[in-house]
C-alpha cells in the first residue's frame, strides 16, 4: 500500500510536469496573441463542461463503483454497461447544447473576431467538444480502475492526451496552427479510452437491469448534478475569464491563462504531501465517527497546508519574472508579455493559498456528505468571481481581476471553515492557531527577505542574458527560501505543523522500505 502511494504521488507529479512541457510549447509557438486567446475562447466552455463532470465523477463513481460491486456482484458488469450507455446519452445532449451555444453567442458577444480567426475557433470548438465525451469516460475508466486498486493503469493512461498534444505542437504548429492543440488532446483521449475499453471488457457488460439494480443506478445518477455544479467552485475560472479578460484588450485573457497553469503545477507540488500523509487519517476518522479526532486532523492539514503554500508563494512572488522567462519566454513569448504575468502572478499565488485549502475542505466534505452545500459553494464561487471580475473589468484593470481571486477563495475558505466546525468555532478560533499565524508571519517574512537580498546580490554577480544565469539564480534562491523556511519552521520558531508533516513523511518511507 505505502510502495503503491508512493508510485501514484510520482507519477502524479510527473504528470504535471509533462502537462507543463506542452504549455511551455505553447508559449514558444504561440506566445500571448490572438491564437491563443481564439483558443481559450472557444475551449473555454467545452473544458468547463469536462471538467465538471469528470471531476464530478472523481469524488463520486469510485466509492460507488465498490458499493455496487459488493451488493449485487454478478450484476455488476451489467451496472457498468448500463452507466456507460446512460452517461453517454445525456453528455451527448449536454455536448451539443453547449456547442451550438457557443457557436450563436460568440460572434455576438466577441464582435471584433474576423473571420477567418472565427473559422479557426469553430474548429477548435469541434474537436474541444468531442473531446468532452472522451474525457469522461477516460474518467470514468479511471474510477473503475481505482475501485479495483488499480491506481497507476489511470495514471499512466493520462500521459496520453498530454504525449500527443506535445507531439502535434511539435510536428503540426505551422501547418494546423493552435487546432493542432485540441487535435492532439482529442486523439490522445480517444486512444486512451479505447486501451481502459480493452483492459476492462470482460467487467462491461449491456444486459439488462433487475428492478433493483437499475434503481441503484438511477439513485446515482440523480447525485452527479449536484456534484457536478459543486466542481464549479475549481472549474468556472477560465469561461469567466474567456468572457471579461478580452474587454481589457488583447493578450490579457492568455496571461490570466498562464498564470492559471503555474498555479496548478505548483499547487500539486504543495499538496501532495500533506494529502499523502493526512488525508487517509481524516477518512479514517469520519468512518469510525470520531469527529473530535476529524476536526483537530482538518485543522492541522489545513495549517500545514497554509505553512507550506505561504512560503511557495513568497519565493515564486520574489522571483516571478525569473521564472517566467525560464519557462514560457522564447519564440512567440515576447519580452512584454513576460512582464505582464510577472505583475500578476505574486496575485494569483496568494489566492492560490486559500484555493488549496478549499481543496482540502471539500474533500472533507464529500466525505461527510454535505453535498448540498459543497453545490451552493460551487454557484456562490461562480457568481463572486463573475462580479467581482466584471467590477475590476469596468476599472480597466487586468490586477483588479487577480484581486477577485483572492476575494473569492477567501470568502469561500471561510465558509467552508465554517461549516466543518459548526458547533465548534473554539477548535479554530483559538489563541493557538493565532500564534500559528502571527509565527507564520514571521516566517513568510524571514524567509522574504533572504530571498530578496540574495536575488539583489547575485544580480550583479550573474549574467542573466542568457537562460542559464537565469536558472542558477532561481535554484539558488529557492533552495536557500526552502531550507530557511525548513530550518525556523523546525529548529527557530518550532511550528508543530510542519514538524509533524516532516516526521509523518519520514514514516511512509520508512514503511515503504520494509515492504
Amino acid at each position: 500500500m505505502f510502495k503503491s502511494s508512493i508510485i501514484v504521488t510520482v507519477l502524479s507529479l510527473i504528470l504535471s510536469g509533462v502537462g507543463f512541457i506542452s504549455q511551455v510549447l505553447i508559449a514558444k509557438y504561440f506566445g500571448a496573441g490572438k491564437d491563443l486567446d481564439i483558443f481559450l475562447t472557444f475551449s473555454s466552455l467545452p473544458v468547463l463542461v469536462a471538467a465538471i463532470l469528470s471531476s464530478a465523477l472523481s469524488y463520486s463513481l469510485t466509492p460507488t463503483l465498490i458499493d455496487a460491486k459488493r451488493i449485487f456482484d454478478i450484476e455488476f458488469k451489467n451496472i457498468v454497461g448500463n452507466l456507460i450507455k446512460r452517461i453517454l446519452f445525456y453528455v451527448s445532449i449536454i455536448v451539443v447544447f453547449v456547442a451550438t451555444g457557443i457557436n450563436f453567442l460568440i460572434p455576438r458577444v466577441y464582435t471584433e473576431i474576423n473571420i477567418a480567426m472565427y473559422g479557426v475557433g469553430k474548429q477548435v470548438l469541434l474537436l474541444s467538444s468531442i473531446t468532452v465525451i472522451a474525457t469522461l469516460f477516460a474518467g470514468f475508466f479511471a474510477s473503475q480502475f481505482n475501485s479495483d486498486k488499480h491506481f497507476v493503469k489511470p495514471l499512466l493512461l493520462n500521459f496520453l492526451p498530454y504525449l500527443f498534444s506535445i507531439a502535434f505542437l511539435l510536428l503540426f504548429h505551422a501547418s494546423l496552427g493552435i487546432v493542432s492543440i485540441p487535435l492532439g488532446i482529442m486523439i490522445g483521449t480517444f486512444i486512451s479510452v479505447c486501451i481502459s475499453i480493452f483492459i476492462l471488457k470482460s467487467q462491461i457488460s449491456f444486459n439488462k437491469l433487475s428492478p433493483s439494480a437499475n434503481a441503484y443506478v438511477n439513485k446515482y445518477l440523480k447525485k452527479i448534478p449536484i456534484a457536478a455544479v459543486a466542481m464549479l467552485c475549481f472549474t468556472i475560472y477560465q469561461s469567466i475569464d474567456a468572457y471579461w479578460a478580452p474587454k481589457l484588450g488583447p493578450s490579457y485573457l492568455s496571461y490570466l491563462s498562464y498564470c492559471q497553469r503555474l498555479l496548478i503545477a505548483v499547487g500539486a507540488l504543495v499538496i501532495t504531501g500533506p494529502s499523502t500523509v493526512l488525508i487517509p487519517r481524516l477518512t479514517l476518522a469520519v468512518l469510525e465517527k470520531r469527529s473530535n479526532d476529524f476536526l483537530m486532523d482538518v485543522n492541522l492539514i489545513l495549517k500545514v497546508i497554509f505553512s507550506l503554500a505561504s512560503v511557495i508563494a513568497i519565493i515564486g512572488s520574489l522571483l516571478s519574472k525569473e521564472i517566467i522567462e525560464i519557462m514560457f519566454q522564447r519564440g512567440a513569448f515576447i519580452v512584454n508579455d513576460t512582464v505582464a504575468i510577472a505583475s500578476i502572478l505574486p496575485y494569483m499565488l496568494v489566492g492560490m493559498i486559500f484555493m488549496l485549502c478549499v481543496v482540502i475542505m471539500f474533500r472533507m466534505l464529500f466525505v461527510q456528505k454535505k453535498i448540498k452545500f459543497v453545490a451552493l459553494i460551487g454557484i456562490l464561487s461562480t457568481i463572486l468571481y463573475f462580479v467581482f471580475s466584471g467590477i475590476a473589468v469596468y476599472f480597466s484593470t487586468i490586477k483588479g481581476i487577480c484581486m477577485s481571486y483572492i476575494l473569492t477563495w477567501v470568502i469561500l475558505f471561510i465558509l467552508c471553515l465554517s461549516k466543518i466546525f459548526i458547533g465548534n468555532t473554539s477548535m479554530y478560533l483559538n489563541k493557538g492557531n493565532f500564534s500559528f499565524l502571527v509565527k507564520q508571519g514571521f516566517i513568510v517574512m524571514v524567509v522574504g527577505v533572504f530571498v530578496g537580498v540574495i536575488k539583489e546580490q547575485l544580480l550583479t554577480h550573474i549574467n542573466t542574458q542568457h537562460i542559464s544565469g537565469k536558472v542558477i539564480i532561481v535554484l539558488i534562491c529557492g533552495n536557500i527560501g526552502l531550507m530557511v523556511f525548513v530550518a525556523m519552521s523546525t529548529y527557530v520558531i518550532k511550528q508543530k505543523e510542519v514538524i509533524f508533516l516532516i516526521n509523518g513523511l519520514k514514516s511512509i518511507v520508512k514503511k515503504d522500505k520494509n515492504v
